[in-house]
């Protein structure tokens, strides 16, 4: 059930992020033209030159939400966007590695696009829980002496600790072919591969601890008998695993004026190739100087669905960026 609403969310996003575009687009051409430049399909001779689109590093904060498990040890994460910019002084305290960075490369209409997104975690602890049962026998009598009353009570108390460890790589390669452009904005779509690597380290700490109370009453005489016992278990277990899945998609951008723009992707893969299923949908608002130089921020959701014999990485990112890139 929760897959199939995730897969639905997916592709949902991926037509809303470019009906958002175009929704625009045509509404724009039924109004005078706030640009002082016809949105005009661009000729083909105009077109057959090189040009480079580069944001070579980017911020994006993405919460995270899902499920991943290596070896038969698994745990569960819901951390959001806010909770990160809540505590980033604890994050820049785990986390050991960063980088994010995409492009665009393209003659004429057909082009290659990368984006690359690494990061890697030390070390993050989290409280896994408390389970407490009672349990309470009373009524008279007991053993040979007639008459006794016996009160039990008995306590059994279950807490651990989650230690995740983990780096995470995914590398986003196309072959792009630019499928519209006017003046004002292009579309272009593409199909490649995601190279994920995920290395995952988790360790699970249990403490069970049992004690029991029994409480004796037989007329003048009472006696209390106690007891206690307890037991920890100690489990680690780590591995790494790479793959690779097809993709496809579109990106394109839109004109707001001469400097403002829109800008997004959206792309669908893994079909159960790899991944049982992936989607990755990002939409922004920017900003470009006459230099080429632009600013942008906007939100990203990304969404992997993998699992083989031993690994387990079912988890969902989302969450804004920000980034500059520069037109050549």
């Amino acid at each position: 059930m929760m897959s199939s609403v995730v897969k639905s969310f997916g592709l949902f996003a991926s037509v809303a992020s470019f009906a958002m575009i175009w929704m625009y687009e045509g509404r724009a051409a039924d109004l005078a033209d706030p640009l002082p430049i016809q949105d005009v399909q661009i000729p083909t001779e105009q077109q057959a030159q090189w040009e480079a689109t580069i944001a070579p590093i980017y911020s994006w904060v993405p919460g995270m939400r899902g499920d991943f498990g290596v070896l038969g040890v698994q745990a569960s994460i819901d951390v959001t966007p806010i909770q990160i910019l809540r505590n980033l002084d604890q994050v820049f305290e785990v986390l050991d590695g960063y980088y994010m960075g995409s492009g665009l490369i393209r003659y004429d209409r057909i082009g290659f696009f990368y984006d690359a997104v690494h990061y890697r975690v030390g070390s993050v602890q989290e409280f896994a829980g408390e389970r407490t049962g009672r349990l309470e026998i009373m009524g008279p009598g007991f053993g040979p002496v007639q008459g006794a009353d016996l009160t039990l009570t008995g306590e059994a108390k279950v807490d651990g600790i989650v230690d995740v460890a983990f780096s995470h790589t995914i590398a986003t390669f196309a072959a792009t072919y630019r499928a519209y452009q006017t003046r004002r904005s292009h579309l272009d779509v593409f199909a490649g591969v995601r190279v994920t690597d995920v290395e995952l380290k988790i360790g699970v700490v249990t403490d069970l601890s049992v004690a029991v109370e029994a409480n004796l009453s037989f007329g003048p005489i009472s006696k209390t008998f106690g007891a206690a016992g307890g037991t920890k278990v100690n489990a680690v277990a780590k591995d790494k695993d790479t793959w690779v899945d097809p993709l496809v998609g579109a990106s394109g951008r839109s004109k707001l004026d001469e400097n403002w723009f829109v800008t997004g992707w959206a792309m669908v893969g893994g079909f159960g190739i790899q991944s049982s299923f992936l989607y990755d949908v990002m939409g922004g608002v920017g900003y470009e100087w006459e230099n080429g130089v632009s600013a942008f921020g906007g939100y990203r959701v990304s969404h992997t669905d993998y699992e083989a014999d031993v690994f387990k990485w079912d988890l969902t990112m989302h969450g804004p960026l920000l980034g500059v890139s520069a037109k050549f």
